[in-house]
């Protein structure tokens, strides 16, 4: 442990989630006396684990968001997500903690949080509605790099049981996570459109050149609603890529059909 900070106590060190160099400091959401549980750090940026995690992220995403604080957005195709894993509450949280106006992508923002609530059940809403942060890890992601940033507070307790965490805390979040990695290319878009399930191909043994037959349910109604309701929209149209992926070179869209011949729920 860190005794450069309130050395010799049970408080030393600095609090790495208020030590990020973006807004460091900037909001009344984090102490300045070294024995503070929120003790910031000698400056922005100052831990060796925070510089590790703001390099980590440099090298990997570009600064797709127009600077400034709180205003700034980052492009509707930015792409990225960052979640940053914490203990305890229940919670689906995104930037800004350290002041209560909303961001420039926070529609998006909101209806991701939303998506990912649906799946955990946690309660969804800005970060500064927990209690007021600076420094932290999620606004560095969105404030200097322009990803999709958010904290998990999984459970109901800092320290819970091995059972707890394998056979509650794992399946409440784990579609979640996966839903995060099915939206990583364009977060701030694809979360605002329908999900494609029940996706099924018969028959399921062809022959190159026979018919196929490709069903799906499409639904844009699977948010929480526990901090105000997302809006949801008709489907309008519906396609199938084969082999490609629609975004590469080469994919050809094939249009599907309503069951029942109207785009219209």
């Amino acid at each position: 442990v860190d005794n450069n900070y309130c050395a010799n106590t049970s408080n030393r060190g600095a609090d790495l989630n208020r030590n990020f160099s973006f807004q460091w400091n900037c909001c009344g959401g984090s102490g300045s006396n070294g024995c503070d549980e929120t003790y910031h750090g000698s400056g922005p940026g100052s831990e060796p684990e925070v510089q590790a995690l703001q390099s980590y992220l440099q090298a990997n995403f570009p600064p797709q968001r127009v600077a400034g604080f709180p205003g700034g957005a980052s492009p509707a195709d930015a792409t990225g997500v960052y979640l940053d894993i914490h203990s305890y509450s229940q919670l689906v949280l995104w930037p800004w903690g350290g002041t209560g106006t909303p961001t420039d992508n926070a529609t998006a923002l909101t209806t991701l949080g939303r998506r990912f609530a649906w799946f955990n059940g946690y309660f969804p809403e800005q970060s500064i509605g927990l209690y007021p942060t600076d420094g932290t890890t999620v606004d560095f992601a969105y404030g200097d790099r322009g990803v999709a940033a958010y904290t998990f507070e999984l459970g109901t307790d800092f320290f819970q049981a091995c059972s707890t965490f394998e056979n509650a805390i794992v399946p409440t979040n784990l579609q979640a996570l996966r839903y995060a990695a099915r939206v990583v290319r364009t977060p701030f878009m694809t979360p605002g459109g329908p999900e494609a399930l029940a996706v099924t191909v018969l028959p399921a043994v062809i022959a190159p050149g026979d018919p196929v037959t490709v069903t799906a349910t499409l639904d844009d109604t699977r948010f929480s609603s526990d901090n105000g309701t997302e809006p949801v929209q008709a489907i309008t149209a519906a396609e199938v890529y084969v082999d490609l992926a629609p975004w590469e070179l080469g994919a050809t869209a094939v249009a599907l059909t309503p069951d029942d011949g109207l785009w219209n729920s």
